[in-house]
């Protein structure tokens, strides 16, 4: 198995991890799992945040059931057989994706075992594996530090946006989900509203890019990158950030908005 070395991205929402997702999805010396956001340590140290868990669970019992000649596989040929039998759903992705998320939030390993077994699954010989989960932009500075020192030469890594519209995009994405979900018509504007009356107290938690500057600043000056997003779609960012890493520098795809969202006022 792969020594590759982990980057951790810890946000922030909205501010361009999934194009940079998307990024080192195609980038031949980083390793990416199937799901962007792995919400591990969140989940791990965040009772609050116990929600991940249980989404990832229900989206794995939605599937049908297999059937018994493809559970009973085992082997190499297991995970392709299931995942061709599965069928993608959103951000929940394929059958065995989920499932392999689901085994490794129940797992008691120590050491984060679970975790970086399923990190490593697939990178061959690639240096850097890297997770992006914005979440874990309020992990707090003990809590890096327990991650840096757990993953020895780890590095860490910030996107930052204009905080109105890195603001107002979360709103809409955040009404986009309650329409889905809690009841159809919620606009970004009630979000917003819920949020001046202290509630979605989330959405201001992402928000606070001086508290999660601060915690990054306990860790050593030079494993950690800070990147913007207004700046970070051209060639010099990007080759900036393939230093930081020590990987060769690949063009990025600069004119493909990812997820920009459905408009909802």
């Amino acid at each position: 198995m792969t020594q590759a070395n982990f980057l951790f991205c810890v946000g922030a929402q909205k501010a361009g991890t999934t194009w940079l997702y998307s990024y080192f999805a195609a980038h031949p010396q980083v390793h990416v799992q199937p799901i962007k956001e792995i919400h591990y340590f969140n989940v791990l140290w965040d009772s609050k945040q116990i929600g991940f868990r249980r989404m990832r669970e229900k989206h794995l019992a939605s599937f049908p059931p297999l059937p018994k000649s493809v559970l009973t596989l085992t082997g190499r040929f297991a995970r392709g057989a299931r995942s061709i039998l599965a069928t993608e759903r959103g951000d929940g992705g394929l059958y065995e994706d989920s499932r392999r998320l689901v085994e490794m939030y129940a797992s008691e390993e120590p050491d984060h075992a679970a975790y970086r077994r399923l990190m490593l699954d697939g990178a061959a010989d690639k240096p850097w594996v890297a997770d992006i989960t914005p979440d874990y932009s309020v992990l707090g500075g003990r809590r890096y530090r327990q991650m840096s020192d757990a993953f020895p030469g780890s590095k860490f890594l910030y996107l930052m946006r204009d905080p109105v519209q890195r603001m107002w995009s979360h709103l809409k994405m955040r009404a986009e989900w309650m329409c889905a979900h809690v009841r159809p018509g919620i606009t970004a504007g009630d979000v917003l509203q819920k949020v001046l009356e202290g509630r979605e107290r989330h959405i201001l938690d992402r928000s606070n890019y001086r508290g999660t500057l601060f915690a990054l600043g306990q860790l050593p000056a030079d494993r950690v990158k800070y990147m913007f997003y207004e700046t970070m779609f051209a060639n010099d960012a990007i080759a900036g950030l393939c230093r930081f890493l020590g990987v060769d520098f690949h063009p990025g795809n600069y004119n493909h908005r990812v997820r920009g969202g459905v408009e909802v006022s």
